[in-house]
């Protein structure tokens, strides 16, 4: 039996085995729409990878036509990778698939190859790792500007700001492994939690809980800040220099 975790009130805890993380499963009569779009994850995941193809598109259009430079080339295959992961996330937005997750017993997980514990052992866990991925290759360009010009800060602090954004990513991928998932009664690990934001600013405690009470949660809500925060750098970067960008 897994053990309390500070994550969990008393009536939590008392109710644990009542808790459900997926939705009613569809049946042969649910309209397509509800099938497809019923849960705000599905829609989500769908709009992720809407994003995720219109980004591959415009790298395969620049590295067509202004050349396979360093930056088009990592750009491209980061395209690729965020498109794959967009896939399998929409494939685990259905209910159908999101009970398997979360049926598989924590005995299950423990005859699990290490492969599957750390790499392969559910459509979460491809996703991130495949996100994880993309986000790295951004870091290979940082590299690569250190190489061709050492004297320069840019290199330094872009690279810096990659391995910034991987270490949180890795978060996200570490929520995502299936012994992980199935924490806490199926809410989640809560390392990040537990061990950091329970004890800074006690007077915002009810609000990390709700919105950062598991390491699934941080990582994603870093996924978005990141992604936000890049596209409205784009954004200010197009206005400043339309004909650059």
């Amino acid at each position: 039996m897994a053990s309390p975790s500070p994550l969990l009130s008393g009536e939590e805890q008392a109710g644990a085995s009542d808790f459900s993380p997926f939705p009613p499963l569809p049946d042969a009569n649910t309209p397509f729409v509800k099938r497809h779009l019923g849960t705000d994850w599905q829609v989500g995941s769908y709009i992720l990878l809407v994003f995720s193809i219109e980004y591959l598109l415009l790298e395969i259009y620049l590295t067509a036509t202004t050349g396979a430079t360093t930056t088009n080339v990592t750009s491209l295959i980061a395209a690729i990778l965020f498109a794959g992961g967009s896939v399998y996330f929409i494939w685990v937005s259905y209910p159908s698939v999101m009970m398997k997750i979360f049926t598989v017993s924590a005995e299950e997980v423990d005859k699990y190859s290490c492969t599957d514990k750390y790499f392969t052992g559910n459509h979460f866990l491809l996703a991130t790792w495949l996100f994880f991925f993309a986000l790295s290759m951004y870091l290979y360009d940082g590299i690569a500007l250190i190489i061709f010009y050492p004297t320069s800060l840019v290199g330094y602090v872009y690279s810096l700001f990659c391995l910034i954004v991987l270490v949180f990513m890795f978060i996200w991928v570490y929520a995502c492994r299936p012994q992980n998932l199935l924490a806490n009664d199926m809410r989640g690990s809560s390392v990040v939690y537990d061990n950091c934001l329970s004890k800074c600013c006690c007077c915002c405690g009810p609000t990390w809980k709700t919105h950062l009470g598991t390491d699934f949660l941080v990582g994603a809500w870093f996924f978005e800040g990141f992604f936000v925060l890049a596209s409205l750098a784009s954004l200010a970067y197009v206005l400043y220099a339309p004909a650059s960008a």
